[in-house]
C-alpha cells in the first residue's frame, strides 16, 4: 500500500534553518491519491504538538515536502532508552498528544490512523511532535 518516504536533514539557504526533507515516490496511481491527501491534509495543521509542512513541490518521480525538523528522539527511542517513563514525563505526553487529537478531531476532522510512538517525536524542548500523515483521513 502506497509508498515508503526517504527523509534528509536539510538547511534552508536562504534562512540558514534546519528541515527535514521527505522524498516520496510516486509508484502508482493509488500513492499519488495517498500523498495528495497527506498534503492537503498537513496543509491545514497548524498546532504546536504536530509536524509544521513549510511547503511542498513535486517532478515526475516524486513529491517532495519540506516540513519542520525536530531534532531529537522518537518517542519509542525515549521509552527504550529510558527503560520506560516516569509518571509525570508520561503525563506530559499524554496530556500533549490528547491535545493534539482533540485539535485534529474536533477542528479538522482529521483521524491520523498511524499513532504509534515512532510517528511521535519529541523535540529540543522535550515536547511532542506527531508526524507522517500518510494513512490519515478527513
Amino acid at each position: 500500500m502506497g509508498s515508503f518516504a526517504t527523509v534528509h536533514r536539510a538547511i534552508n539557504t536562504a534562512t540558514g534553518q534546519k528541515v527535514a526533507l521527505k522524498i516520496i515516490p510516486k509508484s502508482d496511481s493509488d500513492s499519488v491519491h495517498l500523498i495528495r491527501n497527506e498534503i492537503n491534509i498537513m496543509e491545514r495543521i497548524d498546532h504546536p504538538f504536530i509536524v509544521y509542512l513549510y511547503e511542498w513541490f513535486e517532478d515526475e518521480t516524486n513529491f517532495y515536502l519540506i516540513e519542520e525538523f525536530v531534532p531529537s528522539l522518537s518517542l519509542l527511542e525515549k521509552i527504550n532508552e529510558c527503560g520506560g517513563l516516569q509518571e509525570f514525563l508520561a503525563l506530559k505526553y499524554f496530556s500533549q498528544i490528547v491535545m493534539a487529537l482533540v485539535y485534529l478531531h474536533n477542528e479538522l476532522h482529521v483521524v491520523h490512523r498511524d499513532l504509534k510512538a515512532e510517528n511521535i517525536l519529541l523535540d529540543e524542548n522535550d515536547n511532542i511532535k506527531i508526524i507522517d500523515f500518510g494513512l490519515a483521513s478527513i
